[in-house]
């Protein structure tokens, strides 16, 4: 039997811009849905790098500690001559902080570890990513998206105010609105 729901956003994909767009939503008090296609996190990492903007927004959802602690600065750079010899040298420089810019020097960190970094985030504000649930089909409305959801627990229509495509290069929500993905 078929479930009808209802949430102002319906997130899908649960990567780093779906959990940060959830922990935002989470500490305004927006009723949201985080889905992913995905049975269990993902395991490997796709980027590593953390820049400095991304660390201020961090520090926003109360995270960069964390992510400070299970990462590191990049490693330095090291170039090699044509008679066998090399250069080490750093990526970025150190800089004084600013208030306009507080982080200038990128992190290395997962990604899999900052994304359970952010689940955890998720689940102290008592949400959590709803894994093994497939987007199949969305309609839209003036008002609404009504959402068909396979998952778990059986067939779901979702109804929502918004619907979040954060489900990676391959998005699902992108083709079915006819976006164009240019370079891929």
């Amino acid at each position: 039997m078929t479930r009808y729901t209802t949430t102002d956003v319906l997130i899908c994909g649960a990567g780093v811009t779906g959990l940060t767009l959830a922990i935002e939503l989470a500490r305004h008090g927006v009723s949201f849905r985080l889905i992913e296609k995905r049975t269990t996190p993902f395991i490997g990492s796709r980027g590593k790098g953390i820049q400095p903007r991304t660390q201020e927004i961090f520090e926003d959802l109360g995270i960069l500690n964390k992510v400070v602690a299970a990462g590191g600065l990049y490693p330095r750079l090291r170039t090699y001559r044509h008679d066998g010899s090399y250069v080490d040298s750093d990526i970025a420089h150190h800089t004084k902080p600013t208030h306009a810019e507080p982080y200038h020097l990128p992190l290395m960190v997962p990604q899999n570890v900052t994304e359970t970094i952010m689940r955890e985030q998720l689940k102290a504000w008592g949400h959590r990513v709803e894994f093994g649930c497939e987007l199949r089909h969305f309609a839209q409305t003036p008002r609404t998206v009504t959402a068909y959801v396979a998952g778990p627990a059986g067939e779901e229509v979702i109804i929502a105010h918004y619907l979040i495509g954060a489900d990676g290069g391959g998005s699902f929500v992108r083709k079915k609105l006819g976006v164009s993905f240019p370079g891929r």
